[in-house]
């Protein structure tokens, strides 16, 4: 991995410190069900990090791939936010796809 080898996005957020919470609801209960013995959030995560044909992709990226499927068939709300007071800089974790 060369961090200098990427898009000049990547390349800025990449080098930020990054504070994210995702998680698979807000206060309400989740759901431990799903499919392929996998909550729905964590199948459609996985689904979503299977599916991915980018070289790069940053958690924002693979969130907005997710969400409105999880919405979509179960009653929760996942959530992708700062955590306050941490030092975030805008930053973000950034996936790369091996080869």
């Amino acid at each position: 991995f060369d961090p200098n080898d990427m898009t000049k996005y990547y390349r800025e957020v990449y080098n930020k410190s990054s504070r994210l919470a995702l998680t698979s609801g807000s206060l309400e209960q989740v759901s431990d069900a799903g499919k392929d013995n996998h909550s729905v959030f964590t199948y459609f995560l996985l689904k979503s990090l299977n599916d991915n044909d980018r070289k790069y992709f940053d958690a924002g990226q693979l969130f907005n791939d997710f969400r409105m499927a999880v919405v979509n068939n179960s009653d929760q709300t996942p959530q992708l936010q700062v955590v306050r007071d941490t030092n975030d800089e805008g930053g973000q974790f950034i996936f790369i796809k091996k080869d």
